[in-house]
């Protein structure tokens, strides 16, 4: 009977997402049957035991961790690296050289006089402080496109 169901909206939902949520779904089922099966596992046992077994665990970890920082600092195993130069794949070409573009490095520096006399100016200085809020990257943005267009023209 449909008439008591929830209503989902399928269009809302997407696949990526639906599925992701069934895996997590999932993992945390899991998770939840492995700590009650660890639950009771530990209620069977007393408390000697249960001090037996945290006395264990803590040797065991600190024996791997003493392992590990004892191997590191010896260098026993050796890593090879090797450097091999890069080699570029058969179809890709180079890409021609792109030449300065002198009308929008003229934009550039036309913006960046607007800007300068917006700080200097008492009433601008309002608009420019809006603006270098709303977006804060914009100035160095500016640096660097004019540098990569001075670059260019070297």
């Amino acid at each position: 009977m449909k008439l008591f169901r929830k209503k989902t909206n399928k269009a809302a939902i997407g696949g990526n997402d639906k599925l992701a949520r069934i895996i997590a779904t999932a993992i945390v089922k899991m998770q939840s049957k492995w700590a009650t099966w660890m639950q009771r596992q530990s209620e069977r046992l007393s408390r000697k035991n249960k001090k037996r077994v945290l006395i264990f665990c803590c040797m065991v970890t600190a024996g791997y961790s003493a392992f590990v920082i004892i191997s590191g600092v010896r260098g026993s195993h050796k890593m090879d690296i090797r450097i091999s130069a890069i080699k570029k794949p058969v179809g890709i070409h180079d890409m021609p050289a792109l030449k300065t573009d002198t009308a929008v490095l003229k934009k550039i520096h036309l913006f960046r006089r607007y800007l300068d006399s917006l700080a200097e100016d008492p009433g601008g200085s309002k608009v420019f402080d809006s603006i270098r809020n709303t977006r804060p990257g914009l100035i160095d943005s500016l640096d660097y496109v004019e540098r990569m267009y001075q670059s260019q023209s070297k």
